[in-house]
């Protein structure tokens, strides 16, 4: 009886349950922050501004964000409290944390990252861009709840912060037509219409909210001890542990907008090896299901 009851304990580690699901509030373990989430078509987004950093106090001097290994953000008019109600103000090398690949994690948590472009066009599809400003503001009914966060911008002499409570900025990952600008989409309380452009330079200050490497959907009881052991441009080997080997496994790749790209089938083994021969270049998603049971998703890069 004893030994059984020591298997038992020593397996219990290693077969947790993951247990968030898009909806629930998601807890930041790098700083304690809270994010309420939000499931919006086939999209998972955090509910409110991320706030991450060290707040760089811009008075009279151009202070930018540095590459400089700490997370920086500005606060509207310097103050911290600001932060805490409506998120820090990102510049865009920033909130990238210095890449330049659409929808890389840059400041967001491990499993989400900086919406692209297209991606927020999803979004706001959901509602029609006449109407989507009203419907993804605080009260309106996506429960998204953009904030008029303000914004700040570096004027040639002085930081200047503006429009904290009538005019809101959501940075997205995708740059613009030159490298000096990326896109944006910005809503007035008062106006019912969402609008984007890509002329907002990217040393602007302004919000980020990041959204879910997974489509809705594949992580629901998912098993964290799946790991990549290799990759090349023409194969992908993935590593499971002795101790839990399904008889079968479905093998399926999803681009990170949640569209399955290719599937296939393979037979009990230590080591699951995946052809993406083929696959373009770009982020993807692969998913192990096997006996009831799916491995946590992982993201990979497909290279030439």
């Amino acid at each position: 009886m004893k030994k059984k009851l020591l298997l038992v304990l020593c397996l219990l580690p290693f077969t947790t349950i993951a247990q968030f699901h898009c909806g629930d509030t998601f807890y930041d373990s790098r700083n304690g922050m809270s994010y309420p989430t939000v499931m919006i078509g086939n999209q998972c987004w955090f509910a409110k501004n991320l706030d991450i950093g060290t707040m760089l106090n811009v008075v009279a001097v151009n202070l930018n964000q540095t590459n400089n290994g700490i997370f920086e953000k500005f606060c509207y008019n310097n103050d911290s409290t600001n932060c805490k109600i409506y998120g820090g103000l990102y510049q865009w090398n920033e909130a990238m944390n210095y890449k330049t690949i659409e929808k890389s994690k840059g400041l967001c948590p491990e499993g989400w990252h900086i919406p692209s472009q297209a991606e927020f066009d999803t979004l706001v599809a959901n509602f029609g861009t006449s109407s989507a400003g009203k419907a993804l503001q605080v009260g309106g009914v996506s429960g998204f709840n953009a904030l008029a966060s303000g914004y700040c911008y570096f004027n040639y002499q002085k930081w200047v912060f503006g429009s904290l409570g009538v005019y809101g900025v959501i940075r997205t990952s995708s740059q613009g037509s030159t490298t000096d600008y990326a896109w944006v989409n910005y809503y007035y309380p008062n106006d019912s219409a969402i609008y984007k452009t890509a002329s907002y330079k990217k040393t602007n200050g302004y919000s980020i909210r990041c959204i879910s490497d997974f489509p809705a959907g594949i992580k629901e009881k998912s098993i964290n001890y799946i790991k990549i052991k290799s990759i090349d441009p023409e194969e992908i080997t993935l590593e499971l542990p002795d101790f839990i080997l399904p008889a079968r496994y479905v093998i399926k790749i999803f681009s990170v907008d949640g569209e399955l790209i290719r599937q296939s089938e393979n037979s009990s083994h230590h080591e699951i090896r995946v052809n993406i021969s083929g696959i373009s270049t770009g982020i993807y998603i692969i998913a192990v299901f096997g006996d009831n049971i799916v491995f946590t998703p992982l993201k990979f890069v497909k290279v030439p």
